[in-house]
């Protein structure tokens, strides 16, 4: 069974979640409740879930903190969707930062929208869990999607250990090499990635293809002098 907590300030809001699907039929245990971020990082540490359905406005600590507090520990898991009173782009912005699947409206919120949310959480877990598991490592698309999820962390800013990067580099051999990209500039603090280092040509940069897939991409031209 794959476990979800539930996090929102008011009891109400976690009362009718909780009646509004059929959670045993979806695959999925309520593991918690929890009225503010700080009982909510409890219980994560506790329980580890797999998905949390956050608000974003909560006393003591907020949704959105507590969603970054959880990417610090790990990067991809437990998937979070977000819900809130009222759309507000900077939110949005930050919870999609964050790697949330969904962002919520509560007075929109209906069975049908929050069953399509979590389908897509239960995806993100699913894949996930085939990416830690080391028989998945030999399959051909296990290593594509691996892959694209360092593709995306490193899009993110969230890998803040270089060692740890390196360490995931040298798990897929001549798949993945760094080779001194945008994202991992020399001259970055020792053990540590830059964040919102993006560069704007980064998804068509040859050298990020030779990163990918260095034995299948050729190699940039020398620039023209």
């Amino acid at each position: 069974m794959i476990q979800v907590l539930l996090v929102d300030d008011e009891p109400l809001v976690l009362i009718g979640m909780q009646s509004m699907l059929n959670w045993g039929k979806l695959g999925l245990e309520i593991v918690g409740t929890a009225r503010n971020g700080n009982d909510a990082w409890a219980i994560i540490q506790q329980h580890r879930p797999d998905i949390v359905i956050c608000d974003v406005m909560m006393p003591v600590m907020d949704g959105l903190d507590l969603a970054e507090k959880c990417r610090e520990v790990d990067n991809a898991l437990p998937v979070f969707i977000m819900l809130t009173c009222f759309e507000e782009f900077n939110y949005v912005k930050r919870s999609l930062r964050l790697g949330a699947v969904e962002y919520l409206v509560k007075m929109d919120l209906t069975p049908e929208l929050l069953e399509r949310a979590l389908r897509r959480a239960i995806e993100n877990v699913k894949k996930e869990r085939a990416l830690r598991t080391p028989e998945t490592a030999t399959a051909p698309s296990g290593l594509e999607q691996y892959r694209d999820r360092l593709f995306i962390q490193l899009y993110r800013g969230l890998f803040q250990d270089r060692a740890y990067f390196d360490g995931l580099c040298s798990q897929l051999g001549s798949t993945l090499t760094p080779l001194g990209t945008p994202w991992l500039r020399p001259d970055s603090p020792a053990g540590s990635f830059p964040r919102n280092s993006w560069p704007p040509s980064a998804p068509a940069s040859p050298t990020w293809r030779r990163m990918c897939c260095p034995n299948t991409c050729p190699a940039p031209s020398p620039p023209a002098t």
